[in-house]
C-alpha cells in the first residue's frame, strides 16, 4: 500500500514536469498482439516480454528445437540416442503441460525412423 502511494506520487511529479510528454507512440493505440493467449494471461505475459522474457510454453519450445537440432548434427548413434530420450521427454512434458488440442501437439521423434533414415 505505501509503495502503491509513493509510486503514485513519483509518476504525478514526473507528468508535471513534462517527463512523459513526447514519448513514442504517443496518442496512438497499442499495437495488437497476435497472441493466441488466455484472456487472463495477456498482462502477465506483456509483462514478460517487455521485460525479454520467454513465457514458460515458449522457452520450452525453444529448448525442443535446439535438442532436435543437436540431435540432427550428432553422428554418433548412442550420443543420438541419449538426445532422442531427452528429446522426448521434453516434447510429453510441453504437451502435457497445457491443455491443447491434439492437433497442435508436437509430434515426438521415433528411434526406428532416425535409424532407417541414417541407414540410407
Amino acid at each position: 500500500m505505501l509503495f502503491g502511494k509513493i509510486a503514485e506520487e513519483k509518476i504525478k511529479e514526473a507528468q508535471k514536469k513534462g517527463a512523459f510528454n513526447n514519448l513514442e507512440g504517443a496518442g496512438r493505440p497499442l499495437p495488437e498482439e497476435n497472441m493466441v493467449i488466455p484472456e487472463d494471461l495477456r498482462m502477465a505475459y506483456r509483462m514478460l516480454k517487455t521485460a525479454d522474457c520467454l513465457p514458460p510454453e515458449l522457452e520450452m519450445r525453444k529448448e525442443i528445437h535446439s535438442t532436435a537440432e543437436l540431435l540432427e548434427a550428432t553422428p554418433d548413434l548412442a550420443e543420438k540416442q541419449k538426445i532422442l530420450t531427452r528429446l522426448n521427454v521434453l516434447i510429453r512434458k510441453a504437451n502435457m503441460s497445457q491443455p491443447t488440442r491434439p492437433d497442435r501437439e508436437i509430434p515426438e521423434y521415433y528411434l526406428p525412423a532416425l535409424v532407417n533414415r541414417l541407414e540410407k
